[in-house]
């Protein structure tokens, strides 16, 4: 059975080689960067195993080894004293259940530096479904194998012995074709990703479920993924970094289960996070996750997500908010996919720019015209740019800038 299959590079690795690999282990690197995503996961399934703490070097931003890492945790190379022989994928997964083994990763950075949360490999076990109905999927890998999303889904994978088909940064047609090729059940990706593949003109029926995650989705959004996922139940999961998957929806509406009520709360509209519920990393007691809020039924903790507080900007005196304007430009006719940010004026402050992909033919003009029925004037883009595509991060999330 493969693990890993790396549809790029033609390369694989299966259950078999896995424990070869492990086996034959004899240096440790604490600091592990991402390479290639077989490397990866043997040196982090490796220091797992030996109980050795995890800090995964992310490339989406340049740190400074002095200042970000004690001398300690710079260390790259563990000499393993006693070395290990599992003889089987059953002793192998019994010492992986009870590692007491640490993994540190960054957040994206989207509200300042990105800072560093340790988790340890219980949180990741604990997020993981594991049984005989789970171990016939088959997952297609589309996001960073160095974020919280990333993690989860191999972890899902390597616990139930499925197969994974690494698409990480694919094409569309690339992500159609590995669908067809190996049978994918099991999607996970970020909205964006999947407005990526327009236009929706193509059916997966062996796809079973979907989940999305890690930006602001929406209805229209989920339609269209029933177009093409035919067969497939369809899920909406709030996660971060900080604390890992705590809601999950069919549709933008979520709700707040009952042995989280206690944990969980909302201030100014502001979801807020007990610590208890969050990895290991400086904060007080109560965590503002800066995602905003309106409630749908407020006496049911029944809520949508709005957009982030770092997303409303002054325009001229006017509070905006840049995913509302975004949210209206994706109900428009033949949008693809589009993404508002600001930038500096010297009159007003901020000015409002827009990036949109589009199979209709619009002017910046009509552009502008069919928005000021859905916005108040002062909302409406200043400048709009029609582009082939849009920038991505390496989260697989729109780049803002």
């Amino acid at each position: 059975m493969v693990l890993l299959n790396n549809y790029k590079k033609f390369e694989t690795l299966t259950y078999d080689e896995l424990l070869k690999k492990i086996n034959g282990a004899e240096i440790l690197n604490k600091l592990i960067d991402e390479q290639d995503p077989i490397t990866f996961y043997i040196q982090l399934l490796t220091n797992i195993t030996y109980n050795v703490d995890s800090i995964i070097k992310d490339n989406d931003f340049v740190f400074d080894d002095k200042k970000d890492f004690t001398q300690k945790e710079q260390t790259n190379n563990l000499a393993i004293e006693v070395k290990k022989v599992f003889n089987s994928w059953e002793e192998f997964l019994s010492n992986f259940l009870n590692s007491n083994s640490k993994i540190t990763i960054f957040t994206s950075g989207t509200t300042g530096k990105p800072k560093r949360v340790v988790h340890p490999v219980s949180k990741f076990i604990e997020m993981s479904r594991v049984g005989n109905k789970y171990e016939h999927n088959i997952w297609s890998f589309l996001y960073n194998p160095t974020h919280m999303a990333g993690l989860q889904v191999f972890f899902q994978a390597l616990l139930n012995k499925n197969t994974l088909v690494y698409l990480f940064q694919c094409t569309r047609n690339e992500f159609i074709d590995a669908c067809s090729i190996h049978g994918i059940t099991h999607v996970s990706a970020t909205p964006t990703f999947y407005r990526l593949l327009s236009p929706f003109n193509f059916n997966l029926e062996k796809v079973e479920k979907c989940t999305l995650g890690g930006e602001k989705s929406d209805v229209k959004l989920i339609q269209k993924m029933e177009l093409i996922f035919p067969n497939a139940s369809i899920h909406n999961i709030y996660a971060s970094t900080e604390a890992g998957s705590l809601f999950i929806s069919k549709g933008d509406t979520f709700r707040i289960i009952d042995k989280l009520k206690d944990k969980i709360k909302f201030q100014d509209n502001e979801i807020v996070i007990h610590k208890s519920l969050l990895g290991n990393f400086d904060t007080d007691e109560w965590f503002r996750t800066g995602d905003l809020v309106e409630f749908i039924d407020e006496t049911k903790k029944e809520f949508r997500i709005v957009s982030r507080k770092s997303d409303t900007v002054n325009v001229g005196g006017n509070r905006v908010n840049l995913l509302e304007i975004e949210n209206e430009i994706h109900q428009m006719n033949g949008i693809v996919n589009a993404v508002v940010y600001a930038i500096d004026n010297s009159v007003l402050g901020k000015i409002i720019v827009c990036e949109v992909v589009s199979t209709a033919t619009y002017t910046p003009k009509e552009f502008k015209e069919v928005l000021k029925q859905r916005l108040q004037l002062y909302k409406i883009p200043t400048k709009v740019k029609f582009v082939q595509e849009l920038q991505t991060t390496r989260t697989g999330k729109l780049k803002r800038s």
